[in-house]
């Protein structure tokens, strides 16, 4: 697949959750981590979780 081309598509944004359950924040925890899905290698489905503001 060396010198091929390869067009992906995909979406970029921000979400805001409230009243997360422990078990859930966990989970998304080990996603942030992991990166676990398709095309992972190419840095999709990448997240990251940023603390509540005062």
């Amino acid at each position: 697949m060396k010198g091929k081309k390869v067009v992906f598509s995909g979406i970029k944004g921000s979400c805001r959750f409230s009243g997360v359950d422990r078990t859930a924040l966990a989970l998304l925890a080990v996603g942030e981590l992991l990166h676990i899905g398709k095309n992972s290698s190419f840095r999709f489905g990448r997240y990251t979780m940023l603390s509540p503001r005062d």
